[in-house]
């Protein structure tokens, strides 16, 4: 117990420290771009295409809808994937996001997740993920250390398939960044996660694939 006070205690100091700079960052944009945006940006390469057919499913988490579109895209491609998806809609609803054409009984939805740490228990829950199991996991580029992390501490082999938020404002971007990077400290000082930043090493974008 006076462990578990300690290292709340110590999030929560970080949390402080970490916000009370975060209007400076901002007025600090360049910089702050490159040591906050672009470590977590750019940190994650796509699976090779070449290998998809070895994977079990695709998990969404939601939040933007390119997301589902993209985990759609990649279902109809690749019909033997599994689609676990995060988020408060009926079948019909997600089905809906996903683009159609895909076959209801392929759908898995959690819906009583309120954050990426009860994305990936939950989830666990319902999967019961194997050691063997690979999946894809599609969520925004600058969140996806913290759910690599989650995913992966809730027994989920996971491999990155990152959204790209190029449209954003740069200060949306960067404000997204700072809420990140909050998250990573308070994860692995609470012990959600068993690491700061997964698989260390910066990747590259891979191109879509192909419709068709």
């Amino acid at each position: 117990m006076t462990r578990g006070l300690l290292l709340a205690g110590l999030a929560t100091t970080m949390v402080v420290v970490l916000f009370a700079a975060t209007s400076h960052l901002l007025r600090t944009r360049n910089w702050a771009d490159r040591l906050l945006v672009a470590p977590l940006e750019s940190r994650y390469q796509r699976a090779s295409v070449s290998s998809l057919d070895a994977f079990t499913g695709v998990i969404a988490l939601s939040g933007d809808d390119r997301r589902f579109a993209e985990a759609g895209r990649l279902a109809r491609l690749y019909p033997r994937l599994k689609i676990l998806l995060s988020t408060h809609t009926d079948v019909a609803g997600a089905l809906t996001k996903l683009g159609g054409g895909i076959d209801p009984s392929r759908v898995i939805l959690e819906t009583k997740s309120t954050n990426t740490y009860e994305n990936a228990a939950f989830g666990a829950a319902l999967i019961k993920p194997q050691p063997q199991d690979r999946w894809l996991l599609v969520t925004g580029a600058l969140h996806m250390s913290r759910a690599l992390a989650s995913f992966r501490v809730a027994g989920f082999n996971v491999a990155p398939w990152p959204i790209y938020d190029d449209a954003l404002p740069e200060t949306v971007k960067l404000s997204q960044a700072v809420h990140e990077w909050l998250g990573l400290l308070l994860y692995r000082a609470l012990g959600r996660t068993d690491c700061l930043l997964p698989n260390s090493g910066r990747g590259r974008r891979e191109p879509q694939i192909p419709v068709g």
